[in-house]
């Protein structure tokens, strides 16, 4: 089913705002433009980025639209966050947003954490969305009509 993630990756080129509010509804930004960038590995490239201002910050909002949860998404999100960061020396915020849900996805600690002999060698903290289990009115309620 990888044909719905190429549709939620052009509605976000769509419509980047509305995607920034869903994810930031305290932020207002002063522009949200999309960064068309690939940030390729071996067979992976990052969804969706988006580059944010706002009149206190600046930062890397990096979407990635999952069908399904794999072990290794946690460590790929991270390696994709270093790359952004590292291209751009700006903060990086991941989300990743579910198109199916299963117990596994449900349970996804939102941290990747990297420890040896009780030592955090790193973590990386990102969010994660369900989306079907948000209800229709949510989706209404956030503006965000699109995804209907």
């Amino acid at each position: 089913m990888p044909e719905y993630d190429n549709v939620m990756k052009r509605l976000g080129r769509l419509r980047p705002a509305d995607f920034v509010q869903w994810i930031f509804p305290q932020l207002k930004p002063t522009s949200v433009s999309f960064e068309d960038r690939e940030f390729e590995s071996a067979s992976h490239r990052v969804d969706t980025l988006y580059l944010i201002r706002s009149e206190k910050e600046e930062f890397y909002l990096h979407l990635e639209f999952q069908q399904i949860y794999e072990d290794y998404l946690p460590a790929r999100m991270n390696e994709y966050a270093a790359r952004i960061y590292n291209e751009f020396h700006l903060p990086v915020k991941t989300v990743m947003i579910f198109l199916n849900t299963s117990p596994s996805i449900r349970n996804l600690e939102e941290l990747c954490r990297y420890e040896v002999g009780g030592i955090v060698l790193n973590e990386f903290r990102y969010s994660k969305i369900i989306l079907p289990e948000l209800h229709w009115k949510d989706i209404l309620d956030l503006n965000l009509s699109v995804l209907l």
